[in-house]
């Protein structure tokens, strides 16, 4: 067992080794730092800050064992992006012009 003041944890991927790390606490527009997690320690694998400019991560889910799925808004888009545990980011849907106000896309929840 393991505790964080300085997550908030998130969904826990399939096979049960990883985890979402928002920030510790979430206020605001949305969080701007994500971070996954051993399920070992509480170790971050992985974790990604909003440079350049404000990005802001909305809605994890798991697609398989080494992906995850974000709804992300930065500079007036909205995409889809899929980070590995690898650390890769790419995107699964494309961005799209938006507003905070007019987010086009949601993320299902298993």
């Amino acid at each position: 067992m393991w505790k964080t003041c300085d997550y908030t944890l998130g969904a826990i991927d399939p096979d049960g080794k990883n985890l979402v790390g928002l920030p510790a606490y979430l206020d605001g527009f949305g969080p701007e730092t994500l971070a996954i997690l051993s399920m070992d320690d509480g170790t971050p694998v992985h974790s990604w800050g909003s440079a350049p400019g404000p990005a802001f991560y909305f809605d994890q889910v798991w697609e398989n064992t080494e992906h995850l799925l974000i709804r992300t808004y930065q500079q007036g888009e909205w995409a889809i992006v899929r980070v590995g545990l690898d650390g890769t980011l790419e995107y699964a849907v494309a961005p799209v012009a938006g507003s905070d106000l007019n987010a086009p896309f949601l993320l299902q929840s298993r």
